[in-house]
């Protein structure tokens, strides 16, 4: 079974979104911080989902080609309308911070 059903399926009795917080880890090239900043979520609190996630699939995120099925996993969700990001793309890969807005 794909990794991404497994999740898909497993969110329905979890009070997290572990779907969200993967593709959100995945696309933040596993960074913590960025993931946490875009989830509005506390360090400390994807550190342990990422890890629950990872025990519960026995993923290899270390490998890059499991990464790339991950995403195009997620890809085919978000075109059958079985996914949607809880946050926007362009959104999250703005800067953080106040906005710098010069007038003439």
């Amino acid at each position: 079974m794909n990794t991404t059903c497994l999740l898909y399926t497993s969110d329905a009795a979890d009070e997290y979104d572990n779907m969200t917080v993967l593709y959100e880890y995945l696309r933040a090239e596993r960074n913590i911080a960025i993931t946490a900043r875009r989830l509005n979520m506390h360090r400390n609190g994807v550190v342990y989902r990422i890890n629950k996630i990872l025990d519960q699939l026995q993923l290899d995120l270390d490998d890059a080609d499991m990464r790339l099925r991950v995403l195009i996993s997620y890809e085919i969700l978000k075109k059958e309308g079985k996914f949607k990001p809880a946050i926007n793309a362009e959104a999250a890969d703005a800067p953080a911070g106040p906005l710098n807005i010069k007038s003439d």
